[in-house]
């Protein structure tokens, strides 16, 4: 299938207030997969900000990574679903979500990442209103960031990468999705046999990315935020981990495999940034 990226806005909300979010009213659920290991200090909010939806038709489903602090406590009295992946890795645990997940749509979320009011029923009214539509994200700011890092953000994300995207489409290279938030088609991962287990945190996105873009098309919403840490950066350097994330865009795209490079998580740091 040809690759290609779409660009484009997402549908408002109605004057009246409906909840299009429930997919055309047809009640397709939705499951919002967050994995987890030792994020007590920001798994709340991420939570907070999905109940505060005007999307119902969902399951909050955390995979417990081997957490030894509140994290799964926290998660539980806030109603989510707990499952639990003793294994240590984001792709484990990425794929225990997409194996017990009852929805039809997808959408992983970093224990870290804030979605913005109205997220959920603008962002699958979009992949219902696009059926040839396969996995879609979006760009995303910082919510701690000091004000380098979130100057290095905004130029990022307003000014580069949008450039970058209309450029890969031109030439139909496929785009890649962005951990701290993306959807994708249950089936679509299913059709493609889900996530590499054996790579261990760097370059899974583009990974799946990749493989996604051989039998279906990737979306690219351009004009809405969602908000995520800044920890890996505040403690790596913007310009290593930018480094390291492009040496993995390039090393998985030529070689199909990730650069070899193993973040130190110390046995019980945070699963998706390590922390400082």
């Amino acid at each position: 299938m040809e690759q290609e990226i779409i660009v484009d806005r997402l549908p408002q909300l109605g004057d009246d207030g409906e909840e299009r979010g429930r997919l055309g009213g047809r009640g397709v659920k939705v499951s919002v997969i967050i994995p987890a290991r030792n994020e007590e200090g920001y798994i709340g909010p991420c939570i907070k900000a999905v109940k505060a939806q005007d999307f119902v038709d969902y399951e909050i489903v955390v995979v417990d990574n081997r957490s030894t602090d509140s994290t799964v406590q926290i998660a539980r009295d806030l109603g989510a679903r707990i499952v639990s992946e003793p294994m240590v890795g984001i792709t484990k645990a990425r794929e225990r979500g997409r194996r017990v997940a009852n929805g039809d749509l997808l959408l992983y979320l970093d224990a870290d990442t804030i979605i913005p009011p109205a997220y959920l029923s603008r962002l699958f009214n979009f992949l219902e209103e696009n059926k040839n539509i396969a996995a879609v994200s979006n760009p995303y700011l910082f919510h701690d960031g000091n004000w380098r890092i979130n100057t290095y953000a905004k130029f990022f994300f307003k000014g580069f990468f949008l450039i970058y995207y209309k450029l890969l489409r031109a030439f139909k290279i496929p785009r890649v999705l962005f951990g701290p938030n993306f959807a994708v088609r249950k089936e679509v991962l299913e059709e493609i046999g889900g996530f590499d287990e054996r790579i261990e945190f760097y370059g899974e996105d583009v990974d799946i990315s990749k493989r996604i873009s051989k039998v279906g098309k990737i979306g690219f919403i351009e004009d809405i935020y969602t908000l995520t840490s800044a920890r890996r950066y505040r403690q790596q350097g913007t310009l290593k981990v930018t480094l390291i994330y492009f040496a993995n865009y390039i090393s998985i795209f030529l070689f199909n495999r990730p650069y070899e490079y193993k973040a130190s998580h110390g046995g019980s740091g945070p699963l998706h940034k390590p922390g400082p």
